[in-house]
């Protein structure tokens, strides 16, 4: 059984901030593992003790890139979250414009080393901003992009949240690599991150013996 979406929130947005409060994503019975998508632009300084919690329990920084212009990039993940509706926040110090979001997954590995896994980065400047992960079959593939400016016009994975001035977020199913690009509208400067959720071991293991 591969992995497969729980639960989406809608993205909160925050002007010049030290913190952001999201309050729209209702993990249900099922949901074994959180995906915090967080992006900052037009950050110098750069933010710097950024902290994450979901019903006061932190989560741990899966990765984080910064691109020429000081956007950046990160992925936040918690195994094994309260289920329900509850609150994520994100704090840090030297205000910034920042991006929020949020998704749960179910049918997950169980421990944060198992499920959060091949986290990559990249960073450019052009008129399309990718990422490249390695994701095993059953596996959810996620990716998040940070602009300087400008909009995204499209993407080639499926899109989760899309804030056409900045940031847009996307998964896929996985079949040996998942790249993730989104067409820009002129050249940007960029910062992409992406990993790979995991499926349960057991579903892994009976995926090969039935092979």
């Amino acid at each position: 059984m591969a992995v497969t979406v729980d639960a989406t929130g809608t993205a909160v947005v925050g002007d010049t901030n030290t913190v952001l409060t999201f309050n729209n994503l209702t993990i249900t019975a099922s949901g074994t593992a959180l995906l915090a998508y967080l992006t900052f632009f037009q950050a110098t300084p750069a933010p710097t003790s950024v902290a994450a919690t979901w019903n006061s329990v932190a989560l741990t920084q899966i990765t984080t890139v910064t691109g020429a212009t000081g956007e950046i990039a990160q992925l936040w993940g918690l195994a094994s979250p309260a289920t329900g509706s509850h609150t994520l926040s994100v704090s840090w110090t030297n205000t910034a414009f920042a991006t929020v979001d949020a998704m749960s997954f179910k049918g997950t590995a169980s421990t944060f080393a198992t499920i959060f896994k091949n986290a990559a980065t990249n960073t450019g400047s052009s008129a399309t901003a990718s990422v490249s992960v390695t994701v095993s079959a059953g596996d959810f593939g996620a990716g998040c992009f940070s602009l300087d400016a400008g909009a995204v016009l499209s993407t080639n994975q499926t899109q989760f949240y899309v804030d056409n001035a900045n940031s847009i977020c996307g998964g896929n199913y996985g079949t040996a690599t998942g790249t993730f690009s989104g067409t820009l509208d002129a050249t940007r400067s960029w910062a992409a991150v992406g990993c790979d959720i995991a499926a349960a071991v057991t579903d892994t293991l009976m995926a090969a013996l039935m092979m």
